[in-house]
């Protein structure tokens, strides 16, 4: 690991446009702090899954996993409903039905399949 953040405690921090490489910081410190736009948000949790996985701390990459899913289905969700004037400006009406279609689709991955974690649903 190249670096080490011992019993840090974080607060009042987003992290945005933040990238990890060789360390990641615990789920539970970072939850609560990370960006509130669900695209960046997205975007770090990937990073922080990824970098986890690599670090070989299973649990923490399925957290920060689970949270980039619910960040992308948010994304998603505003997009399709056109919920702020950056959504309206950035996603035509095209874009915005092909928002609805992924975001209807990912949702009911999580409702049948658990994001590919109920094997019993097989």
């Amino acid at each position: 690991m190249d670096c080490h953040f011992g019993s840090v405690r974080i607060r009042s921090s987003e992290f945005k446009y933040s990238t990890f490489r060789g360390c990641q910081i615990a789920f539970s410190e970072l939850q609560y702090n990370l960006p509130s736009e669900p695209n960046l948000k997205e975007d770090l949790a990937r990073n922080l899954s990824l970098e986890s996985r690599r670090l070989g701390m299973a649990a923490e990459a399925r957290h920060y996993r689970l949270a980039e899913i619910a960040a992308r289905e948010e994304n998603l969700y505003a997009a399709m409903a056109g919920s702020s004037d950056w959504y309206k400006k950035h996603f035509d009406t095209f874009s915005s039905l092909a928002a609805g279609v992924q975001w209807l689709l990912s949702s009911l991955n999580g409702l049948l399949w658990g994001y590919g974690e109920r094997s019993r649903t097989l």
